[in-house]
């Protein structure tokens, strides 16, 4: 799909709120030379468990990413395509799982979401 930056914006705000994020803010937005081009960066939070959305739109394509998900300030999960970590077979798609690099089959923003919904909902418990 094609994205318009802020479109593709809207999208990842609807997505954290409707997966319990509250207070989701644009942190920071840099636009590109037109609609389809330019980086944002989306903060959430749910209870002690906070989340940072990082895209980089070229051609209205997610050329760079990354999702992070904290509890009290510690990194649960992350994933990116920073290409540091070659060894992994998806390679630059990986993900950050409590201090191991693991592969990432589906590196979109909906899957990131699904994995964490289970770790956020058990800790609400």
């Amino acid at each position: 799909m094609r994205w318009r930056l802020p479109d593709r914006i809207s999208h990842v705000t609807a997505l954290l709120m409707k997966h319990g994020f509250s207070d989701v803010r644009l942190v920071r937005l840099r636009p590109g030379v037109d609609s389809y081009s330019g980086w944002f960066r989306l903060r959430g939070a749910r209870g002690r468990f906070s989340i940072f959305v990082t895209e980089y739109l070229s051609d209205g394509k997610i050329v760079k990413y990354s999702y992070v998900l904290l509890e009290d300030n510690t990194v649960v999960l992350r994933y990116d395509n920073a290409p540091h970590h070659p060894e992994v077979p998806t390679h630059p798609h990986h993900k950050h799982v409590r201090g191991r690099v693991e592969p990432l089959y589906d590196p979109s923003i909906e899957a990131f979401m699904s994995e964490i919904s289970s770790v956020v909902e058990r800790a609400s418990e």
